[in-house]
């Protein structure tokens, strides 16, 4: 349609071999992207029925737990990596993290100094547990948005470029080289106050699809774009205005928005829309689209979900079912939504304020790891009760990340002595 068309025509591409080329970073709130390997999709149907003393129209689908019972752990703390040695001088913010083929990770790290490049770090294992095995240093983004791996094995850094070369896009890096491309696929508009975005790849590894909202000269502008994953080439883009406008007089903003991919190639973008009447708090609500970036399906609020529920994290399984944490007037409430959106199931009231945006779900759908003092805490979305994963540092978990499969997670935060700025890497697996 019209909008990718134009799109494409007036947005530039940029890329070059740097070995570092400028920007500032200062890491900043990034969205999470989980990349769902390929996996038959179940097909929707209509939503469950209410159970008696079900609320919202989602029937409980789990029961209750037996506080007296005290549940097995689903995930265990695997290892806990220091990552200052992948930085000169050791001082930095780990600010996202992929999981790599061999269990261990990939870990950008931003040191304070906005002068010194950002350092793309390489754990895996070593002496029988896992370590900083390599680190490169790569040009500063700010923020970063996300990491992915591709099957070649190069690593991607999406997030917004500073300095002399301004815009949006990826750098795609070797490991173990450090040789770095990069490619600017959405331009920087002069005017622009507010930006922020994330990224997903395809299953496939072969397109690499952006999110971008920015407020420029009081317009916001909500965009995907999709790229070549290997070169930056575009393939596609489109203003998201006019599906928006039909779900919330505001567009989609920066804040409570998360892009998915689907394993037939779609992508979903999940977000806090406001229709008349809203209020504050804002709809939960799901829009995909396909490969091409045209619309699938009517857009619309998340089935079932109540009105005044504020989307707080959202998580998505291997078969494109989105899982999302929602606060309510009583605590936080986990809900799952269908892979069209079309229908919806209360699985498990958590009590508590969810004054956070992080949320893991196993791939199997058996538990969620959400973060707690102390680390995290894994639920077991059968029983709701839960079994603290507890990393026995401050100041502790600041983000949850799928890790390599198989149900790891990556936790990224700061830990020990030297006022707890070390920053450290902990990895989890299923408990045996």
């Amino acid at each position: 349609m019209r909008h990718r068309r134009r799109l494409a025509v007036c947005l530039a591409l940029v890329l070059c071999a740097v070995p570092g080329c400028s920007g500032d970073a200062t890491p900043g709130p990034t969205t999470g992207a989980a990349d769902a390997p390929a996996a038959p999709l179940p097909a929707d149907g209509p939503g469950p029925a209410a159970a008696p003393g079900a609320t919202d129209g989602l029937a409980p689908r789990d029961p209750e737990p037996d506080p007296a019972v005290p549940p097995a752990p689903r995930t265990v703390l695997r290892a806990t990596v220091d990552l200052s040695p992948a930085v000169p001088g050791g001082a930095a913010t780990a600010v996202a993290a992929v999981g790599s083929p061999d269990g261990g990770a990939y870990v950008v790290l931003s040191p304070p100094d906005l002068r010194l490049p950002h350092h793309l770090a390489t754990v895996a294992g070593a002496d029988g547990g896992y370590a900083v095995t390599a680190s490169v240093p790569i040009p500063r983004l700010r923020p970063v948005w996300d990491v992915h791996v591709l099957p070649t094995g190069r690593v991607l850094v999406s997030g917004q470029f500073r300095g002399e070369l301004r815009g949006y896009g990826f750098l795609s890096v070797d490991p173990a080289r450090g040789d770095v491309l990069t490619a600017v696929v959405i331009p920087f508009e002069d005017g622009t106050d507010l930006a922020s975005g994330s990224s997903v790849l395809s299953p496939d590894g072969r397109t690499l699809t952006l999110f971008l909202s920015s407020f420029t000269d009081g317009r916001q502008l909500d965009l995907l774009m999709s790229a070549d994953a290997s070169n930056g080439r575009i393939r596609g883009g489109r203003d998201l205005s006019e599906e928006v406008r039909a779900v919330s007089e505001t567009g989609v903003g920066p804040w409570s928005t998360w892009l998915f991919a689907r394993p037939d190639g779609e992508v979903v973008l999940v977000f806090d829309a406001y229709p008349p009447g809203v209020g504050i708090d804002g709809v939960p609500t799901l829009l995909r689209y396909d490969a091409a970036l045209e619309p699938v399906g009517l857009p619309g609020p998340a089935a079932g979900v109540a009105d005044a529920a504020r989307l707080r994290a959202a998580a998505v399984a291997p078969d494109g079912t989105v899982v999302v944490r929602v606060e309510v007037p009583d605590g936080t409430r986990l809900i799952e939504l269908s892979p069209a959106g079309t229908s919806s199931t209360r699985r498990l009231d958590l009590p508590g304020p969810a004054d956070d945006d992080e949320l893991v779900v196993d791939p199997a759908q058996g538990w969620a790891l959400v973060p707690a003092v102390g680390g995290a805490r894994a639920v077991d979305l059968t029983s709701g009760g839960s079994a603290p994963v507890d990393v026995g540092c401050t100041p502790g978990v600041d983000r949850l990340l799928p890790g390599s499969g198989g149900g790891s997670v990556l936790m990224l935060g700061r830990c020990g002595p030297r006022g707890g700025q070390i920053p450290t890497l902990w990895i989890t697996g299923p408990a045996q």
